[in-house]
């Protein structure tokens, strides 16, 4: 429909399909990666050219891998030595010639994942001088190569990530901890290949694009350390809500500085190349070229929105209410003035600073962050929010997100459902369900954090 009045979600719907299209990993691979032959077969790669003797092997994890591996095996033709492909178990991976393995159900590693994750190793580890190792990493990495170190067990990793998740870690100290409790992670994947050349085309799932963060950094150097993992557990109070394996192995680690993640200016990664091909920025330019296209007026406010949801789903309320406000301002010189405002990045959520609920319900950042700013501008009219995953994955459930707008509290009382006990259970998903907001696209992907497409428009 062509007014944002008449319906402003299929806009918003339309914007955000741009895009995730915008960061599609095939694309985005292609565009990276050449194979030249002539006297001498060469694997370019972004401006480096490494000559290719023994073929190519093939690394690929996270959310995006099977497209990304798919692309690479397409560029890399007969050249393609060994490969594995390791993703989600809803992955479609038919026709790869890579060895895939699928595991990591609901972003949580398990056992299949660190079997897959340890063949990945020994690949890297069987590299030679001369060798070339590629490597594709995307968002969820971090838990589809998980290979935990010492007496640490899978179970013990998982309680640990639970633990600060909860508490409302960032995913840059998820990571801190994640990288010290790894056998694969923090440079160390690198460290396995060494002296082969190691080059990784990296599709961005964390704000400004860290290396050293995004899938925990496996190719690149780490700047923290023994010392700040363990303080990231114990500042937030959870050393007894931690498994002791994970408490005595960092204590030790700090004690000794052994077995520490590789540091800037390490041999072992003087043959390891990093390219980030993909951001939320790609993600957030297209939306907002589609809908200056259909005549909005508008902007990316931010790349960075970070921090606790709350105060985030605040920023955003404040936002709407300044455009309406505006809006209504000009509303006689311009008539049919349509606003939008595009907001990306990755929140939190405390669950276990905001008390013990009765309950835990189902729900992620996304839906979470559409119910507070529904609650926040409820009886307000003239916008619309939808705040989605780019992977199609918002927390552990089966929807990208959700929309809202100044009357989805009014829909919700008239079907019997308290939005309050919803935000305070964090059962945002049921809430949306039944309410009708909630917004499915099936996995994308691809992955580029979260993105939040606020639309205003007076009738």
């Amino acid at each position: 429909m062509s007014s944002i009045a008449a319906d402003p979600r299929v806009h918003a719907q339309q914007a955000f399909s741009l895009a995730v299209s915008a960061v599609c990993p095939d694309r985005l691979v292609r565009d990276a990666l050449n194979v030249k032959h002539g006297s001498a077969t060469q694997l370019q790669v972004k401006d480096v050219e490494l000559a290719v003797t023994r073929g190519v092997n093939l690394l690929s994890f996270g959310k995006a891998s099977v497209k990304m591996a798919r692309a690479a095996e397409s560029v890399l033709g007969d050249q393609l030595r060994s490969g594995i492909v390791i993703s989600q178990p809803e992955s479609d991976a038919t026709g790869l010639r890579s060895e895939v393995h699928l595991g990591s159900r609901g972003n949580i590693p398990d056992a299949r994942a660190v079997q897959a994750a340890t063949k990945a190793l020994n690949m890297a580890r069987q590299c030679g001088d001369g060798d070339i190792l590629l490597v594709l990493i995307s968002g969820g990495g971090s838990a589809l190569l998980p290979v935990p170190v010492g007496s640490i067990s899978l179970e013990d990793k998982v309680s640990t990530t639970k633990a600060l998740a909860t508490a409302g870690a960032s995913i840059n100290e998820l990571n801190t901890v994640r990288k010290h409790i790894s056998a694969v992670k923090g440079g160390k994947l690198a460290a396995a290949a060494y002296p082969a050349n190691v080059v990784s085309l990296i599709l961005s799932d964390v704000l400004d694009d860290p290396i050293d963060v995004i899938a925990s950094g496996p190719t690149t150097f780490d700047p923290s350390t023994f010392a700040d993992a363990l303080n990231l557990i114990e500042s937030r109070g959870l050393a007894a809500l931690v498994p002791q394996s994970v408490i005595e192995y960092l204590r030790a680690g700090a004690a000794s500085g052994a077995d520490e993640t590789l540091k800037e200016g390490d041999a072992r990664l003087s043959r390891s190349k990093n390219f980030v091909i993909g951001n939320n920025r790609m993600a957030a330019e297209a939306a907002l070229r589609f809908l200056c296209e259909k005549g909005f007026e508008g902007r990316i406010e931010t790349l960075c929105l970070r921090g606790d949801t709350a105060h985030a789903a605040h920023r955003i309320a404040e936002t709407a209410r300044q455009a309406l406000a505006e809006l209504d301002h000009e509303q006689e010189n311009k008539k049919g003035k349509k606003m939008c405002v595009i907001f990306a990045g990755e929140t939190t959520i405390d669950m276990k600073g905001s008390g013990t609920p009765r309950k835990i319900g189902r729900g992620g950042r996304c839906s979470h962050m559409a119910l507070m700013v529904a609650a926040e501008l409820q009886g307000e009219g003239g916008w619309t929010l939808l705040s989605a995953g780019t992977d199609g994955q918002d927390g552990p459930t089966d929807a990208a997100g959700a929309f809202c707008d100044g009357s989805t509290i009014q829909r919700s009382q008239a079907l019997g459902l308290s939005y309050k006990e919803a935000l305070e259970t964090f059962d945002s998903y049921t809430f949306f369900e039944q309410e009708g907001g909630l917004f499915r696209t099936g996995l994308t992907g691809t992955n580029v954090m979260d993105l939040h497409i606020l639309l205003c428009c007076r009738k």
